[in-house]
Parts: C-alpha cells; sequence; structure tokens
C-alpha cells in the first residue's frame, strides 16, 4: 500500500512540472523589459484621440487579425508628434478581456455575432509601456487580436512585428550572458 501511495505521490509531482515558454515563437513568452522599439519614421497622430491604430500591411484588416494600437495617457486637442527613435519597454503584461454586454453587474459571455448561441470572442493583448523621455505623456503599445475562448493565445513576437508594420521595429533585449 505504501509503495502504491509513493507512486501516487510522484505521478502527481510529475504533473505539476510546468514548461517554461522559453523562446520567443511561442504565444506565452513576455517580451523581456529592457527590449526597444524603434520608430523608423515621424509620426503624427490627430488630434481627440487617445488611441492610434498602427497600419500594417501584412494582416489585412479582419476581425480576426492581430493588430497594434498606441495609446496616450490623456486626450488631447492639438495633434501629436511623435519623433523617430528607440523607445524603451519598461514594463510587459499579458491581458485578456472578455468581449460582452454588461448586465445587472454581470459580464455576458455570448457573442453577438453568432445570435447569443456561443461564448464570446476575447481579447489576448500584450501591453507594452514606454518610457518616453521628451513627453510626460505615458505611451503604451498594445498588440492584440481577438480569438474565440478555446483557442485562444497571445500573439507571439513574429506575430507582433508582422503587426507593427513597416514603420516600426520590435528589438529583443539580448539575454544576460551566463560565465
Amino acid at each position: 500500500m505504501k509503495f502504491l501511495f509513493a507512486m501516487f505521490i510522484l505521478a502527481l509531482l510529475g504533473a505539476c512540472q510546468v514548461v517554461p515558454f522559453g523562446t520567443d515563437g511561442s504565444a506565452g513568452y513576455r517580451i523581456p523589459a529592457g527590449s526597444k522599439i524603434v520608430l523608423n519614421t515621424d509620426l503624427r497622430v490627430p488630434g481627440n484621440q487617445w488611441e492610434y491604430q498602427i497600419v500594417s500591411t501584412a494582416y489585412p484588416g479582419g476581425v480576426f487579425d492581430p493588430r497594434c494600437f498606441l495609446r496616450f495617457h490623456a486626450l488631447q486637442e492639438s495633434p501629436r508628434h511623435i519623433p523617430a527613435g528607440e523607445y524603451d519597454i519598461v514594463e510587459v503584461l499579458h491581458h485578456v478581456d472578455w468581449i460582452g454586454a454588461q448586465r445587472a453587474g454581470e459580464l455576458v459571455r455570448v457573442s453577438r455575432s453568432n445570435g447569443g448561441l456561443g461564448p464570446s470572442p476575447i481579447w489576448f493583448s500584450t501591453i507594452m509601456n514606454l518610457s518616453v523621455p521628451a513627453s510626460d505623456d505615458t505611451l503604451r503599445l498594445v498588440c492584440r487580436q481577438m480569438q474565440i475562448p478555446t483557442a485562444g493565445r497571445h500573439l507571439n513576437v513574429d506575430e507582433i512585428r508582422k503587426a507593427l508594420g513597416e514603420h516600426w521595429v520590435l528589438v529583443l533585449r539580448a539575454p544576460a550572458s551566463t560565465p
């Protein structure tokens, strides 16, 4: 009996092991802080916008295509000028949002697109807080994709790079070398 119990405990512990996401090709890979976003050309964002969508020719703009946005801390009436250059990524977050209607304080997780017969799509977002030394306006880069819950995952690095388009480049921080 002790032998069976010991085997059960070993099997249980073996099932608890987690394989780390160590490559930038996996959807669970978190872009390391200290990486950079490089803007190759100056960008002018029209006034009265707190979010600006980055246009990419790699994706045609379908509902489930990956997309990236710049988000600003405050709304500004006048146009914004984002100068070309390198922006440090100081923090990276993975976030999941249900898309649904708010009813009596509860989130209704049904899709309006299929008549309410299934689960609502979910936004899987990678949020990168950028340092902007020349401005006190907080700048965030959000790359996300709408997916159905059962198949959902965060974007991998290649998908983010494609969604950034031709004027933005993601440069990953080099891993620390071991002696």
